[in-house]
């Protein structure tokens, strides 16, 4: 169960994380906002405000927690290899449980896992508000 949980979390963490907006400030001083994080210059990855994701995540959790279609998916994706790595990886864990979405964002195998199916998927259901 508490595989499940870390596995719920991640793919909410993961959903939050492609639909927030980036904003950070440059050299000059101009603030620039970007829809992705790829949109942040490297240089910048640093000064990027990804503001408090925490409560995002929770509702997000509680939303997918209600959607017996969108845990199958959730459940389907706990032996997916790409998943253990994560799930096995104590920096990703840490960045996970304090909701560090800069430190996920710049971790490949986090960045991976937006384009997973099955995150795309579970995203495309939460954003057209489940299925029962």
């Amino acid at each position: 169960m508490k595989k499940l949980f870390f596995v719920l979390l991640l793919v909410a963490t993961t959903t939050v994380a492609q639909a927030d907006t980036y904003k950070w400030t440059d050299k000059e001083g101009t603030v620039h906002f970007s829809d992705s994080a790829g949109g942040v210059p490297e240089s910048r990855q640093n000064a990027v405000d990804y503001g408090s994701v925490a409560p995002k995540v929770e509702e997000l959790k509680k939303q997918m927690l209600n959607d017996e279609g969108t845990m199958d998916l959730i459940r389907a994706m706990q032996d997916d290899p790409d998943m253990q790595a994560l799930l096995s990886d104590p920096a990703v864990m840490r960045a996970i449980q304090s909701m560090d979405i800069g430190t996920l964002m710049n971790n490949p195998g986090f960045m991976k896992m937006l384009d997973n199916p099955r995150v795309r998927e579970i995203e495309q259901k939460m954003q057209n508000g489940g299925s029962k």
